[in-house]
């Protein structure tokens, strides 16, 4: 079905994406994704949650930056 395909088109983009996103970054936007809070995330990296907020602002803002031409396929679903 049509809604089918544009909604895998735009996880495909989306974790093609995050797959881009420096190693850190990556991890907490992924964690975060899994439905992970910020402390949990910092538990399990082992990092502070400071360290833990200043990746997922990167993460986001990078995220943001390269998707922005994209952004109206979300408005598609």
């Amino acid at each position: 079905e049509e809604d089918d395909f544009f909604t895998e088109e735009i996880f495909r983009q989306l974790f093609m994406t995050i797959d881009s996103l420096p190693e850190h970054c990556r991890k907490v936007c992924l964690l975060n994704l899994e439905g992970m809070d910020n402390q949990e995330i910092a538990d399990e990296l082992q990092v502070s949650l400071n360290t833990v907020k200043f990746h997922k602002k990167n993460a986001y803002k990078l995220l943001r930056d390269k998707l922005k031409d994209q952004f109206y396929l979300l408005f598609l679903i």
